[in-house]
């Protein structure tokens, strides 16, 4: 079994089980990154989004001296990992150090999917992008049935591709 961790859309249980089954979380803090909408979703259709539409980017991870981002970890077969790397086949995997969310001991190490700057030959992260609201909408309210400070930790470490902080963005 392998630890996994989940900072966006894998927050959510529902959005979980469309790839593995649902399964219990613990709550973490990953230090030296920060999460921001600048990946283009390869979900178009689904979405309803045009082409041409600048609210296309789903959430990233990029190194940050600076930057922590709360997330999830859960456990993952080699088995179930493969169906997590399939869909999110715009992302590679890198092991990397977590912290407990409540006490800031040591978890040992997970594995976090960091967004590829390009997919079949085309640039895929922009600073142009903003979020989807049907994705983004859906990472807040995962995060706010964690709990009230989960959310808002959620709302101060993330940010648009262009750095305005989530909360920011959307006034709240």
């Amino acid at each position: 079994m392998k630890n996994v961790i989940g900072y966006g859309s894998l927050i959510s249980k529902e959005s979980l089980s469309k790839t593995i089954p649902i399964r219990d979380y613990s709550y973490v803090w990953i230090t030296g990154y920060r999460r921001i909408f600048n990946l283009r979703t390869r979900l178009l259709k689904m979405y309803k989004i045009g082409e041409n539409d600048e609210r296309i980017a789903v959430l990233n991870v990029e190194p940050e001296e600076a930057g922590r981002v709360n997330a999830v970890i859960f456990s993952a077969s080699d088995e179930e990992l493969e169906k997590l790397k399939i869909r999110e086949r715009r992302y590679y995997t890198k092991d990397v150090e977590v912290t407990d969310y409540f006490t800031g001991k040591s978890l040992g190490r997970a594995i976090l999917f960091i967004g590829k700057k390009f997919a079949h030959g085309e640039r895929i992260v922009s600073e142009d992008y903003l979020p989807v609201k049907e994705y983004l909408d859906k990472c807040r309210e995962a995060c706010y049935a964690v709990s009230v400070q989960f959310g808002k930790d959620f709302d101060e470490t993330t940010f648009t591709a262009k750095g305005v902080r989530i909360d920011q963005y959307l006034g709240v």
